[in-house]
């Protein structure tokens, strides 16, 4: 078995030593040649179907397994604050910004009406622009109350169960089934190759509970893409 670790040091020795931020591909092989892990695996294998029957996606199912045994390095707000950078607005004050320009708008269309009094038909390109001015700040406001509600579904924590649930989903999508039990082996096999034997005492049960607990799940990309 090859050793990919550093001056020797194995993936499981250095994983005590120092927990990596995300699975690269070194890890990742070393997993992959865990027998458990390829055994657990290939009980998978047999079972995927359409584009994915007879393809490997044993590096597919080892970063998303890797991921369900990493732990969450970021919170909340340090995901909020991704988004809001250089809005100079906190996240109220972004949520409620929509309000502000679907009242300037109606303040706009009086002075519009009451001040200015430009026809409907007017030829000044200035004043036409005036006109349309509050049209365009309530489908500003509308787009943007979407973002502000779509946008924080993101910010929900990517906990251990979250990353389960991913794994879970993405097994279903490859092979038409949540294969729990087939998916707990390979992650007590993926806990005990990183040195994490701790984690390693999933069951179909806590996959099936998983899924209950988020049952929208987090977005992800059934692919097949190597990791970095």
């Amino acid at each position: 078995m090859s050793n990919p670790g550093k001056d020797g040091a194995s993936p499981r020795a250095s994983a005590r030593a120092k927990t990596p931020r995300l699975p690269d591909a070194k890890l990742v092989a070393y997993v992959q040649e865990n027998p458990d892990f390829a055994k657990a695996y290939q009980a998978i294998a047999k079972q995927q179907q359409g584009q994915a029957k007879g393809q490997d996606l044993s590096d597919s199912f080892a970063v998303r397994a890797c991921l369900a045994v990493l732990p969450v390095l970021h919170s909340r707000r340090w995901r909020e604050e991704i988004w809001l950078k250089a809005t100079g607005k906190s996240w109220k004050a972004l949520t409620e910004f929509p309000r502000r320009l679907q009242k300037m708008a109606g303040e706009i269309e009086s002075l519009n009406a009451n001040f200015f009094s430009i026809p409907a038909a007017c030829d000044n390109p200035t004043l036409v622009n005036f006109y349309q001015l509050p049209t365009l700040l309530r489908s500003y406001a509308e787009v943007l109350s979407q973002r502000t509600t779509r946008i924080p579904k993101g910010f929900l924590s990517p906990s251990r169960s979250r990353r389960l649930v991913e794994l879970s989903h993405f097994a279903k999508a490859m092979t038409g089934r949540y294969c729990d039990a087939e998916i707990a082996d390979l992650l007590n096999a993926t806990a005990i190759a990183m040195g994490c034997d701790n984690l390693a005492g999933i069951d179909a049960l806590d996959l099936a509970q998983a899924r209950h607990r988020y049952r929208v799940p987090a977005p992800y990309m059934p692919t097949t893409d190597k990791p970095a």
